[in-house]
């Protein structure tokens, strides 16, 4: 009984595999000496080309430095350059000129020309906000006398490091 059994089961595990055989789609194999084929199948078709991604030249807007919050400005001070001002230039870590000399009445204006700096009175007579390339300040001189004054990023009181001095003459 168990030899029929046996017969049974290798017949139906014959059977299926002639099935499945049978039910496989044609294909260009080649059949090797051993009865074994391999299918070889067409090349797959190359990927859809990828979009060339286009430059961004606007700067992305969370990359962007925060400027500095801008104070409220001193009395006597204007932003607006008028002709024939007198102009100290803001260039190098450096105020030029460093000295001027100027009348009672007059309004100096500062031109930043790179990077942030500031125009600040050692005494407190007038100061800035944070100027960016291109930005100017002015301040518009009512008494007579010596004012020095410094970059808060690069200067310091007392004429160290970037600063400069207005005098004013009658």
């Amino acid at each position: 009984m168990r030899t029929k059994l046996r017969a049974v089961f290798a017949f139906v595990i014959l059977a299926g595999c002639l099935l499945a055989v049978s039910a496989a789609p044609p294909s260009d194999s080649n059949i090797s000496a051993g009865g074994v084929g391999t299918r070889h199948l067409p090349p797959a078709p190359p990927p859809p080309p990828q979009p060339t991604p286009m430059p961004d030249t606007a700067p992305m807007p969370d990359t962007a430095p925060m400027p500095a919050p801008m104070p409220a400005p001193m009395p006597g001070a204007t932003f607006a350059t008028r002709p024939g001002t007198p102009t100290v230039s803001i260039t190098d870590f450096q105020f030029t000129p460093k000295q001027l000399t100027v009348k009672v009445n007059e309004t100096v204006t500062w031109e930043n020309k790179e990077g942030h700096h500031t125009v600040v009175a050692d005494k407190g007579a007038f100061s800035s906000p944070t100027l960016t390339a291109g930005q100017s300040f002015s301040y518009k001189f009512k008494k007579r006398g010596k004012y020095r004054y410094y970059c808060s990023f690069h200067g310091g009181a007392g004429g160290s490091e970037m600063s400069g001095t207005i005098t004013v003459v009658r």
